[in-house]
């Protein structure tokens, strides 16, 4: 029987200087331009990549989002230039991933299963800017079918797991 065992980062953050971004992001108290988030975001990962992926000697790692994460929040939810997002991606010497997972969930249940929470600033950002960033990543899914897998939300860890165990 195999086991998956595998460090697990979460974006914002996973690093000193990533988790104080993370809290700026993410305070409900703070209005941020949609440009000055993406940047934050991408301060936030290029301390990610330096400081774990890229020196990191496991097999595999898993990231809860990553650079397709701001291009669908940025880039479909708040409608910023593609392109100057890709050339973020660039400019930290973000590597690709060798797979990447979407976890779809409808935006209405995923609030629903909020109900309840304290929601943070992106939270807040209401029903049609979720809508905008679900239909950006199955946008991404599509033109990257061969490199990313689309499940239901239902049992990620699980799932996760299967999917490397057999790309391994």
């Amino acid at each position: 029987v195999q086991t998956c065992a595998l460090p697990i980062f979460r974006e914002p953050g996973s690093t000193i200087p990533s988790e104080k971004i993370r809290n700026i992001l993410l305070d409900a108290n703070l209005t941020l331009r949609s440009q000055t988030e993406l940047l934050l975001m991408y301060a936030s990962r290029s301390e990610l990549v330096a400081n774990e992926i890229l020196s990191n000697q496991h097999d595999f790692i898993l990231l809860d989002r990553y650079f397709d994460a701001s291009m669908a929040y940025q880039g479909y939810g708040r409608n910023l230039d593609k392109d100057f997002i890709n050339s973020l991606k660039t400019f930290i010497n973000a590597p690709d991933p060798d797979l990447t997972i979407l976890l779809d969930i409808d935006p209405i249940k995923g609030f629903e299963r909020k109900s309840g929470d304290s929601m943070d600033r992106i939270e807040s950002s209401g029903l049609k800017f979720f809508n905008d960033v679900r239909n950006g990543y199955l946008e991404l899914a599509n033109q990257y079918r061969s490199e990313e897998h689309t499940s239901e939300l239902q049992s990620p860890m699980y799932l996760v797991c299967r999917l490397l165990l057999e790309k391994k």
